[in-house]
């Protein structure tokens, strides 16, 4: 019996040694096994994440180019409105510069027309006064003498309007100037038809000692304009009992014109200044007679504008020169045109 025991008890110990390696490395196997599930388990977990994150990213970057793309496009849009707007801002100052020209441009016009009209209207007070003076004297012959002279100085009056307006008519912007022969002899006597009435109510006489023919070629509109303010001017400042004079020689391709007063002369510190409007006042003349102080500046431009130019010589007391170079009609310049 006491073998039975301790066979039976080592026969125990052994199953029992037996069960408790079994169960140990069932248990080492089920750790092992749960180490590989959580590995697996954690690969799975990361590539999941990774797949997430990847995802993620690349909605980003899609809505980032969705972004950009549109950033892109609204820039272009924007560039293309602003350079619309620059354009439209050009051609807005394009047509504003225009309006300018055109409205400093018929400003000008209205000053010449004003200006060159003011001394032959003028003149209609001094015949008016020897109207009256042959009345009073009972001098009939002369009243009838004076009447034809007031009609036809009307008419070329009324010419010289004519020609103004339509010479206002054709500017676009500038004052048109287009050079063409021109007999100046022609334009002298026709000058001093509408200024004689005016140099008759001061006893002024009008000389034209020009050569046989003087042909110029310049515009004849401007070129009018040119000698209007000079002989206004001249008879303006010379007193009652003077001359003003017509000069002209020719100097190959120039012609050197001059009208020569005996009037009251010019200062010589007004000389350097004569041919500008810094003080924009007007002298009064002999007989009181207003200007605008615009005429000698246009007479400086249209020259100039004729492809020409203007001096003055005076001495106070003796009288005024101004000397008028312009370019002489040759037959190339026809064929220039």
């Amino acid at each position: 019996q006491s073998q039975y025991i301790a066979y039976r008890d080592t026969i125990n110990n052994e199953e029992t040694i037996r069960k408790m390696a079994d169960l140990r490395t069932e248990y080492e196997v089920g750790q092992k096994q749960a180490e590989v599930d959580l590995a697996n388990a954690e690969k799975e977990a990361q590539a999941k994440q990774a797949l997430i994150v990847g995802g993620g990213l690349s909605v980003v970057l899609f809505l980032i180019g969705i972004i950009a793309f549109i950033q892109y496009r609204n820039n272009q849009q924007k560039k293309a409105t602003n350079q619309i707007l620059r354009h439209q801002k050009g051609e807005l100052e394009t047509q504003k510069t225009q309006l300018e020209a055109l409205n400093s441009t018929k400003d000008r016009f209205f000053s010449i027309i004003s200006h060159d009209l003011r001394g032959p209207v003028n003149a209609f007070f001094g015949v008016s006064k020897l109207i009256k003076m042959y009345v009073s004297k009972g001098k009939v012959n002369e009243i009838t003498e004076i009447a034809e002279d007031i009609d036809e100085s009307v008419s070329k009056l009324s010419g010289l309007l004519d020609n103004l307006l339509d010479w206002a008519v054709q500017q676009q912007g500038q004052f048109p100037n287009v050079p063409e022969k021109v007999n100046f002899n022609e334009m002298t006597n026709d000058l001093i038809q509408v200024f004689d009435t005016m140099a008759k109510s001061k006893n002024i006489e009008l000389i034209n000692d020009l050569p046989d023919k003087v042909e110029l070629f310049v515009d004849k509109n401007s070129t009018m304009t040119i000698f209007r303010n000079l002989l206004n001017n001249a008879l303006k400042f010379t007193e009652e009992g003077g001359s003003v004079t017509f000069h002209g020689e020719l100097d190959k391709e120039t012609a050197i014109l001059k009208v020569t007063d005996t009037g009251v002369g010019i200062p010589a510190d007004k000389l350097k200044k004569l041919f500008t409007l810094n003080e924009k006042k007007s002298t009064w003349g002999t007989a009181g007679e207003k200007g605008l102080g615009l005429g000698l500046q246009l007479a400086y431009e249209f020259a100039e504008m004729n492809k020409g130019a203007i001096e003055v010589e005076s001495e106070e007391g003796v009288g005024t020169s101004f000397i008028v170079k312009l370019p002489v009609f040759e037959t190339e310049d026809v064929k220039s045109e």
